[in-house]
């Protein structure tokens, strides 16, 4: 788990409005800041947060290594020390994302913050459920400057949407407190009560056992799409940083049945989600956004060029084996209805152990 933290307060609001009650309190500490340096993830969420704070966002663009997605440390220094420095309000990472984006290189980040003068926030959205993510942060905590870390109580704590754990190591619980001092009205108890009657009634004891059996599952589907995809001629990517989800290439059925179209290849996304199975994310390239002002080439892959399409999958906390299993049913009925080639071992469409 996470150690060395000191002031924790839980506030009524999803992630993203906790991260912009968190840049709200830096701001008030720093009047000149006003740009949150940001290494890129493609989820909106965590780019509204910044200017609903009414700050700026410096993009920061992932670097390659091999298949997965890694913070450009050097880019993100360059931006801190540059002209702008006075004007920086704080470095903003991520640790949970999609696959093959790789976890930000907190421990990394917080050195850097620690020798600049600057604040540094992480989004660690769903990332108390891994045991190497909390490590990451722990060291952080210890060998740099983490002023903050948001985190959402649905995605770690299997309650209702609404609710977000704000934190800070101990020595340094001044934007916590200032987020608990400064936050306007009254509000619900609710996500606060559901946390707590959810870890009482499961026990200390339970809660381990689910983390876990967590980190089981994680290996199990790994093996399992990998074994999915070898037989259909694709393979997972190989991205050892990111320790909650894994991503299939979609290459042969893009350039085969898909005929190389993107937006059919995108079509299995669709057909998944129709069957109820509303994790996984379908990437296919040439899908541009604007968000915020910032135009993304390639939106969905955290990458302006990422060279492969791919389906990704996460192993979340409460899910089981059958879960996964159903899932690779699904993706199976699916790939054979896109007209993508069925196991060629057994000549059959599953694909999948049975469930």
């Amino acid at each position: 788990g996470l150690l060395d933290v000191g002031y924790v307060t839980t506030v009524p609001v999803a992630t993203g409005m906790a991260l912009t009650l968190v840049l709200q309190a830096l701001r008030r500490r720093n009047p000149k800041g006003k740009y949150v340096v940001w290494p890129r993830i493609d989820q909106k969420t965590c780019l509204k947060c910044v200017y609903a704070a009414n700050a700026e966002a410096l993009v920061v663009e992932s670097d390659t290594e091999g298949d997965q997605l890694v913070t450009d440390v050097d880019a993100v220094e360059s931006l801190v020390s540059g002209e702008r420095a006075e004007e920086i309000l704080c470095v903003l990472t991520t640790t949970s994302c999609f696959a093959p984006r790789a976890a930000d290189a907190v421990v990394e980040i917080s050195k850097l913050c620690q020798r600049k003068g600057v604040a540094h926030v992480v989004n660690n959205a769903y990332g108390v459920q891994s045991a190497e993510l909390c490590a990451s942060l722990t060291s952080a905590f210890r060998k740099g400057r983490v002023d903050a870390v948001v985190q959402s109580t649905d995605k770690n704590f299997l309650v209702p949407v609404g609710g977000a754990v704000v934190c800070a190591p101990k020595g340094r619980d001044g934007i916590p407190t200032e987020v608990d001092r400064t936050y306007p009205g009254r509000a619900s108890m609710s996500p606060l009560l559901d946390v707590a009657i959810t870890l009482l009634s499961l026990g200390s004891r339970g809660w381990a056992d689910l983390l876990t059996q967590r980190e089981e599952l994680f290996g199990y589907l790994k093996a399992q799409v990998s074994s999915f995809a070898s037989q259909r001629g694709e393979r997972v990517l190989h991205t050892p940083g990111n320790p909650i989800s894994v991503a299939m290439t979609l290459d042969g059925l893009r350039d085969g049945p898909c005929g190389g179209s993107d937006e059919k290849t995108r079509f299995l996304g669709s057909m998944l989600f129709q069957r109820c199975i509303s994790g996984a994310r379908v990437f296919a390239p040439g899908k541009s956004q604007r968000i915020c002002g910032h135009d993304f080439a390639n939106y969905g892959s955290h990458h302006p060029a990422y060279p492969h399409a791919y389906l990704n999958a996460a192993a979340a906390i409460g899910m089981t084996r059958q879960d996964m299993d159903v899932f690779l049913q699904k993706l199976a009925a699916c790939w054979e209805k896109m007209g993508g080639t069925k196991d060629r071992e057994k000549g059959e469409g599953a694909g999948a152990p049975s469930a």
